[in-house]
């Protein structure tokens, strides 16, 4: 009697709750390849032509930046040991909610401001899809109740499937192979 209401339970809730953790599952595979997509959208930021030359010091590129952007903060510089590689000046944002601030590319052969990034606004909703369902604190508790819902239907499915797990999974283990 209580393992067909629990196979019930177990029913319903694994088909409302699997929709949602297929959004999430869904988001979360385009979000793992964030990075390789956005560089391979982007390749005349993310990477310059290397013009046999040295690059220039940091101080140079520093300076160059500042006359371009005189009122900027800077908050972080990134390069690479790659030749072909761009560099990142980070300044901080005059929106206080751009807690990340605003990276700029920068040919660190000519001091050459490149193209923005583009497909970061794309990826900021995926994130939110995958985070909130794109439903802000309510999208945040339905994804949070799913999650909780996938731990019980592992448990209830181990309870309500155990005598045919157990006996198939002694019966692998007794069987001799057939040759």
């Amino acid at each position: 009697m209580h393992k067909k209401f629990l196979f019930k339970v177990h029913l319903i809730l694994g088909l409302t709750a699997g929709f949602v953790l297929m959004i999430i599952g869904l988001t979360g595979s385009i979000l793992s390849f964030e990075k390789e997509i956005i560089q391979f959208i982007n390749k005349d930021s993310y990477f310059v032509k290397n013009v046999n030359e040295p690059r220039l010091s940091i101080e140079d590129i520093l300076n160059d930046f500042n006359k371009k952007i005189p009122d900027a903060k800077i908050n972080a510089l990134t390069f690479s040991k790659n030749e072909n590689s761009s560099l990142v000046i980070n300044i901080a944002s005059k929106d206080k909610k751009a807690r990340k601030g605003i990276n700029y590319y920068i040919n660190p052969y000519t001091a050459e401001i490149l193209a923005d990034i583009k497909g970061e606004v794309f990826f900021k909703f995926i994130e939110n899809i995958h985070r909130r369902l794109a439903f802000g604190d309510v999208g945040k508790q339905i994804v949070g109740a799913s999650v909780l819902s996938l731990l019980l239907l592992m448990i209830s499915g181990v309870y309500i499937y155990w005598p045919r797990i157990k006996h198939a999974f002694f019966k692998s283990i007794i069987t001799p192979p057939i040759n």
